[in-house]
């Protein structure tokens, strides 16, 4: 065939629709490859290959078919299961192909595609009339039932189908085991502080024993159904009509001066007596600290540190707020 001859038939094949990508240009041949979509995500697995299809006669034949393809005319080959020399897996989407021309009687192309779509506008491989033998990678995806069709433009043609790998739909294994914790990041920005709390309007309630006072005096008691915390108490001790016998103030929690008693001030003379608690004494909601003094002393309960709790009973670590009394001077009588 003339160079202008050859020139009119690729003119020819053009005004058919041959559309063609060149990739490579080796063995006396122009390669070209078309990679047909997966329709989800898949995973590729390499096997040895294995020959799936070969129409020329016997003793080369492989697989049903042994008369080569003829003018514009498509073929199915069915993929999956066992087939000419290959056993593949009913599972697989795609598969990885080495394709060979064989005695190609005109100029043509060959498309391979999925067997349950319209046959695209691509070429996997491209030739001259009486071209040697000729291959190319194809990677295609199968059709729901596992073929693929192959579409040789003009004269007749007979192909090789050998098979690199498939691919299977992927799937996610389980998480892994967590990494190691990376390093602190730097401190960020300072916020803008916050906005003023409003007044505690339920405080518990103190009153200093007076020293005119001869019997039992509540002196704190905490808010409705909360408790309180007491840490310290400052008394006052500034007379005692009775000496030699002792200064005696008594210091209760409950609902009256009866039952146990907190503390016994006994001091050894007169003068403030500063009285601490660590981690704190509760005074539960529903009682209060109480105080009495005998043997005819005079004292005074001038201050209580003390903190207020959320609820009526929680752990003393667990404060929500803080209400100190300040010690006033000592008082004489």
């Amino acid at each position: 065939m003339s160079t202008s001859q050859k020139r009119g038939h690729r003119g020819a094949l053009r005004r058919r629709g041959l559309a063609v990508v060149a990739v490579l240009i080796a063995g006396g041949g122009l390669l070209t490859t078309s990679v047909s979509a997966i329709p989800s995500p898949a995973s590729f697995v390499a096997i040895s290959p294995c020959r799936l299809a070969d129409t020329r006669p016997a003793p080369e034949t492989v697989g049903p078919r042994s008369t080569p393809l003829g003018s514009n005319e498509t073929y199915s080959v069915t993929v999956r299961g066992t087939n000419g020399n290959c056993t593949l897996p009913t599972t697989m989407v795609g598969v990885s192909l080495n394709v060979t021309i064989v005695n190609p009687t005109a100029s043509s192309f060959l498309t391979v595609f999925p067997a349950d779509v319209n046959r695209p506008l691509t070429a996997n491989l491209n030739w001259l009339a009486n071209q040697p033998p000729t291959p190319n990678a194809v990677t295609v995806a199968l059709s729901g039932d596992g073929k693929m069709s192959i579409y040789n433009l003009s004269g007749s043609v007979d192909f090789t189908i050998d098979v690199f790998g498939y691919y299977e739909p992927a799937s996610s294994g389980p998480p892994g085991a967590p990494g190691p914790i990376g390093p602190q990041g730097i401190a960020g920005p300072k916020g803008d502080p916050g906005v003023n709390g409003i007044n505690d309007s339920d405080p518990a309630t103190f009153v200093r024993g007076q020293k005119s006072v001869t019997s039992c005096v509540a002196i704190l008691t905490p808010p409705v159904g909360r408790a309180v915390v007491v840490r310290s108490i400052h008394i006052n001790v500034y007379q005692n009509t009775t000496p030699g016998f002792g200064n005696n103030v008594l210091l209760y929690i409950g609902t009256g001066c009866v039952g146990g008693v907190l503390e016994a001030v006994n001091p050894a003379t007169i003068g403030m007596v500063d009285l601490s608690y660590e981690p704190g004494v509760i005074i539960p909601a529903g009682s209060s600290l109480f105080a009495n003094r005998q043997n005819n002393v005079a004292a005074e309960v001038l201050a209580i540190g003390y903190s207020v709790l959320a609820s009526a009973a929680v752990p003393i670590a667990t404060l929500d707020e803080s209400r100190s009394s300040t010690p006033g001077p000592n008082v004489d009588g």
